[in-house]
């Protein structure tokens, strides 16, 4: 399961190429902001979903190996979605990266290009999937989860 929204037209050529040539029968999702991959639609064992709700994301989380995310500047949602249902990321390297996901080698990969990407992680990745552990990864998610906060400030206003 791809995150799509911050990914190029040259990065998702590359990775269609990787998985056509080095896993053919393993298939390949996109998801989010995907309008500039127009050419790239037409390729076997890829599917591009689009911005789809978090229910149909759920679905997609739940049968997925692990999520790939090429965000670096905005908060990751989608990774911290791919955590709630118990799923490991590989994640580009970034400081916000790093500070969200208290840079845990067992909870999540970082790839610093595309290069390392399909070289070394993926391959790991796709052959080590399931040695995550589940529990971790859902209470990475539940540190962020918003009825959390709201209590944290319930309590702050009641001591102020």
């Amino acid at each position: 399961l791809i995150e799509s929204d911050s990914l190029s037209y040259e990065e998702a050529k590359s990775m269609l190429n990787f998985f056509e040539t080095s896993y053919p029968k393993e298939k390949v999702i996109f998801v989010g902001i995907d309008d500039h991959f127009k050419g790239l639609r037409k390729k076997k064992n890829f599917t591009f979903l689009g911005n789809i709700c978090l229910g149909e994301l759920a679905s997609l989380i739940a049968v997925s190996k692990f999520g790939i995310t090429f965000n670096k500047s905005s908060f990751p949602f989608f990774a911290l979605e791919m955590f709630s249902m118990g799923r490991s990321v590989i994640s580009f390297e970034s400081e916000l990266n790093r500070e969200i996901f208290s840079h845990d080698k067992s909870l999540s990969m970082e790839f610093r290009d595309m290069i390392h990407l399909k070289e070394e992680m993926l391959p790991k990745m796709l052959c080590e999937w399931n040695w995550f552990d589940e529990k971790k990864l859902n209470s990475i998610a539940k540190k962020f989860n918003e009825n959390r906060y709201y209590e944290e400030v319930k309590r702050f206003l009641k001591d102020f």
